[in-house]
């Protein structure tokens, strides 16, 4: 996998440019662990992207109904990385600190770590993308520490 990023990065040319962005992502996932049934996800964000480097704030909350699981709302910071195509394509990666609200039988504790991978097309005005976004403690807090993994669609306004 990290060899697939790398070698996207070298690919594709980049653009030498800063912007703003909002976000709103939704997705579901049916949980990889349990097989139980879909939860369902969705955050709003704000990012900062210049050269190859993105900063990323995001609030949002999952849905989970299965015994012993819990619905909670996070916020998290993420720092990336962004390689952009002259045709509009791109790919990311983001990861940084998270916190969530109701620990439960999947995730055991308040602090989290976030993981995001991402691709999609972009236009003047507005990306496109598909996101696998993971959350974990990474075994650093006590408590549980299955991970929850999403699949998301997301839409970008550029400012």
């Amino acid at each position: 996998m990290k060899y697939l990023i790398i070698l996207l990065f070298i690919l594709l040319p980049i653009k030498s440019v800063a912007q703003h962005n909002i976000h709103l992502n939704v997705g579901i996932s049916k949980g990889i662990v349990y097989r139980e049934q879909f939860n369902k996800f969705a955050s709003l964000g704000y990012s900062y992207d210049f050269t190859r480097v993105s900063l990323k704030g995001e609030v949002g909350g999952w849905l989970d109904f299965q015994p012993g699981h819990s619905h909670s709302a996070f916020a998290s910071t993420s720092f990336g990385f962004k390689a952009v195509s002259d045709l509009g394509l791109f790919a990311e990666i983001f990861f940084g600190p998270a916190v969530i609200t109701h620990p439960d039988a999947v995730l055991g504790s308040h602090p989290q770590l976030q993981f995001q991978l991402g691709g999609g097309i972009q236009t003047k005005y507005v990306e496109l993308l598909l996101i696998y976004k993971h959350f974990s403690n990474a075994g650093i807090f006590s408590g549980p520490n299955l991970g929850r993994d999403w699949g998301c669609v997301g839409v970008r306004w550029r400012l």
